[in-house]
């Protein structure tokens, strides 16, 4: 992979992250009430990303222990994208060195591995966490 397409795909994750913050703060301002999970509805039970628009609206507010208390995976998530975006975005603006660019994280092998093992995790940390 060429050091532009590393570096764009961080800047697009970040803002792709900035985007999802700001749309939960305007429409908090705007009185929206987004719907509740058709899981939970039916089962009485959190679905693996329950509570991820709450804790990006915690997030924006400025409140992230709060948001990792309510939905780690989510919170997690939005952190790592912010964090790959300003990574992206400061490398950019380095003088080019004429060698690769490390990836801030190996992005392959966190996907592979441990993003489904976070994932099941997560829903049971939701599943089984007392009532906040």
């Amino acid at each position: 992979m060429r050091r532009s397409d590393e570096l764009d795909t961080g800047i697009l994750f970040g803002i792709i992250t900035l985007a999802i913050l700001a749309g939960t703060q305007i429409a908090a301002l705007s009185g929206i009430t987004l719907r509740t999970c058709p899981f939970l509805v039916i089962t009485g039970h959190p679905c693996p990303t329950c509570f991820g628009t709450r804790a990006i609206t915690l997030i924006a507010e400025g409140r992230i222990a709060d948001a990792l208390q309510l939905q780690p995976l989510v919170t997690a998530a939005a952190l790592a994208g912010l964090l790959a975006g300003a990574y992206s975005l400061l490398v950019r603006s380095l003088p080019d060195s004429g060698r690769p660019v490390r990836p801030l994280f190996p992005i392959r092998r966190l996907l592979l591995w441990t993003l489904p093992l976070l994932f099941l995790a997560n829903w049971a940390y939701l599943l089984f966490r007392p009532a906040l």
